[in-house]
């Protein structure tokens, strides 16, 4: 929706988020290589589908186009999900790397969905108010 422009508070809030909640012992650089991975992530899954010649400009839409924003959802969880498992594959025991690279898919898929859920919800909700 935002573009690049929304790779930095991406990425920003996943280091807050991960130092405040999650409270791992990372080293900052992996940290801060996984946050701009998963702040990328989305931007990198709508330029993949605009150079496949799929146009999914989500400004031109005069309503939400959920398929879209589902498949962009997606690709960028997937696309996430593999470059935080490279960002941190230092510090898996090498021999649970493809059980720490399916719980981030299954964590950021499910996430992704939830979110998109919750923003289906309100955005229904906010149709009966003229804004």
């Amino acid at each position: 929706l935002f573009h690049a422009k929304s790779i930095l508070p991406l990425a920003l809030a996943e280091i807050f988020c991960t130092l405040y909640l999650w409270s791992p012992v990372l080293e900052l650089e992996y940290l801060i290589l996984a946050s701009l991975i998963g702040g990328a992530s989305c931007f990198i899954a709508y330029e993949l589908f605009r150079l496949a010649g799929i146009d999914l400009d989500f400004s031109s839409f005069t309503r939400p186009n959920w398929k879209a924003l589902i498949l962009v959802a997606a690709l960028g969880s997937v696309i996430s999900s593999y470059g935080h498992a490279f960002a941190y594959a230092a510090s898996f025991d090498p021999q649970l790397v493809l059980v720490e690279t399916l719980t981030f898919l299954v964590g950021d898929v499910l996430g992704t969905l939830a979110l998109i859920f919750l923003a289906l919800i309100a955005h229904i909700g906010l149709r009966k108010f003229d804004l």
